[in-house]
C-alpha cells in the first residue's frame, strides 16, 4: 500500500482516486489473501491522511442527501447494536474521495472508465490463466459439474461486468474515438464477457443483457447504429454459444427450482421474521449489521440481495434511503442520461441477487461515484 500511495502524496495528485482504487479493487477480488489491505476501516484512514495532504481545493461532485442519511444512520444503528462499522467506514470513504473529483470534468470521467476497463482485464486474463486451480462442484440436472470459482463467481462477475458497461457507454458516448482505442474496448469487452460466461453467473448475465438493452434503447444514436449494436451482441452471444462456453451456464438456467438458486428460502423466511417480530424502533431503523444475520434463521446467514439486507440492518428510513440514492443520478443527468440509466439498472440488478452494496464492495462504490460523475457531466470537451 505505501508503494501506492507514497509517489501520490509527493506529487499532491489528484488522481489519487482512481490510481489507488485501482490497486484496492484488484486486490480485494483475488483469491487467498489480497497483497495489500482493503478493509474499510484502513482505506478510510488513508483516504484522510491523503485528504489533508493534498488538499483538494475546487467545486466537486455532490452525492445525493440519501447517501448521507444512509452513512450516518448505519454508523449510529451499527455503532449501537452491532459494533461492526465496516459499510459506514466504506461510505465515509466515498464521501471523502468525492472532495478528489471535480465536478463536469470529462477527462476525470475517462479516467475512471480506464480504472474499470484495466481491473476487468487484469482480473479477465488472471481468471482465465489461473481460475482452473479454483474449481468447486455445482449441481445441475445433470448431475455435478465442475465451475471455475474464484472469491466467489457471483460477486467476481460482477466486477468483471463493470468493465464490460465501461466499456460500453464509451463506445456509445465517444462515436468518433481513434480506432486503436475502439478495438480495445471492444477486446475488453469480449474477453471480459467470455470471462463473465465461465464463471456462469445468471445473475450477472442477467444484468448486463437488461443494461445493455437498456444502453442501446436511450442512446442517442441513430435507429441504423442501434440494431447494428444489438445485432454485434447478439451474434457475440451466439458465437460462444457455438463455441460451448455457455453450456454450464445454461445448465443452471435449467437446473433452477424456480426460487432464484434457493435465494427464496432465507428471503422470505428472513422478511416474514423482520416485519412481524420486530418493535417500531426497529423496523424504522433495523436491527443492524451483527443481529440481520440471524434474523429468519438459526445460524449465521447472509441475506443474498441488498435491498432485504439493508431494510433488516437499518430498516425501513435505510431502505427508502438506499432506493432514493440509486436512481437519483438518473433524475440529475441532463446529458448521457441513457448511459446513465444502464449502469444504475446494471448494480440495481445486480443487487438483487447478491450483496456487493450492504457488503461495502469497493468495486461497487466506486462504480457509484462512476455514474455520478456521468450524471452531473454536462458538456462535452472539444
Amino acid at each position: 500500500m505505501l508503494a501506492v500511495i507514497f509517489p501520490l502524496w509527493i506529487k499532491k495528485s489528484l488522481l489519487f482516486p482512481q490510481v489507488f482504487f485501482t490497486f484496492v479493487i484488484i486486490s480485494a477480488s483475488l483469491p487467498a489473501v489480497s497483497y495489500m489491505p482493503v478493509d474499510s476501516l484502513y482505506i478510510l484512514i488513508v483516504s484522510i491522511i491523503s485528504y489533508l495532504l493534498i488538499n483538494p481545493k475546487f467545486s466537486n461532485i455532490k452525492l445525493p442527501s440519501s447517501f448521507i442519511v444512509l452513512t450516518v444512520l448505519s454508523l449510529v444503528i451499527d455503532g449501537i447494536f452491532s459494533a461492526n462499522c465496516m459499510l459506514s467506514y466504506a461510505l465515509m470513504c466515498v464521501m471523502l474521495i468525492a472532495r478528489f473529483i471535480p465536478k463536469d470534468n470529462e477527462t476525470i470521467l475517462k479516467s475512471f472508465i480506464a480504472v474499470f476497463v484495466l481491473v476487468s482485464l487484469v482480473l479477465s486474463f488472471e481468471f482465465v490463466l489461473l481460475g482452473k486451480r479454483f474449481v468447486q462442484s455445482v449441481a445441475t440436472q445433470v448431475g455435478q459439474l465442475d465451475r471455475s470459482g474464484w472469491t466467489d463467481p457471483n460477486y467476481f462477475g460482477s466486477i468483471i461486468g463493470y468493465g464490460v458497461v465501461t466499456s460500453s457507454i464509451a463506445l456509445f458516448k465517444w462515436q468518433k474515438m481513434k480506432k486503436k482505442y475502439r478495438w480495445f474496448l471492444l477486446g475488453t469487452i469480449i474477453v471480459s464477457l467470455y470471462t463473465i460466461l465461465i464463471t456462469a453467473s445468471r445473475g450477472v448475465f442477467v444484468a448486463l443483457a437488461i443494461s445493455m438493452f437498456f444502453l442501446i434503447l436511450f442512446s442517442n444514436i441513430s435507429k441504423k447504429r442501434k440494431l447494428v449494436y444489438l445485432g454485434s451482441g447478439v451474434f457475440i452471444v451466439f458465437l460462444f454459444y457455438a463455441l460451448g462456453v455457455l453450456d454450464l451456464l445454461l445448465l443452471r438456467f435449467q437446473s433452477d427450482a424456480g426460487d432464484a438458486g434457493g435465494r427464496m428460502q432465507i428471503w422470505m423466511p428472513r422478511l416474514n421474521s423482520f416485519f412481524s417480530d420486530s418493535n417500531i424502533f426497529e423496523l424504522f431503523f433495523g436491527v443492524g449489521t451483527k443481529q440481520s444475520l440471524f434474523v429468519g434463521t438459526y445460524k449465521l446467514l447472509g441475506s443474498h440481495n441488498d435491498y432485504i439486507a439493508i431494510v433488516v440492518r437499518y430498516g425501513i428510513v435505510g431502505l427508502l434511503s438506499l432506493l432514493t440514492l440509486i436512481p437519483s443520478p438518473i433524475i440529475k443527468a441532463k446529458r448521457n442520461k441513457g448511459c446513465v440509466i444502464a449502469a444504475v439498472v446494471y448494480i440495481s440488478v445486480c443487487m438483487f441477487s447478491i450483496e456487493p452494496f450492504s457488503a461495502g464492495q469497493w468495486s461497487l462504490l466506486c462504480f457509484y461515484l462512476f455514474i455520478v460523475i456521468l450524471s452531473q457531466l454536462n458538456h462535452e470537451e472539444v
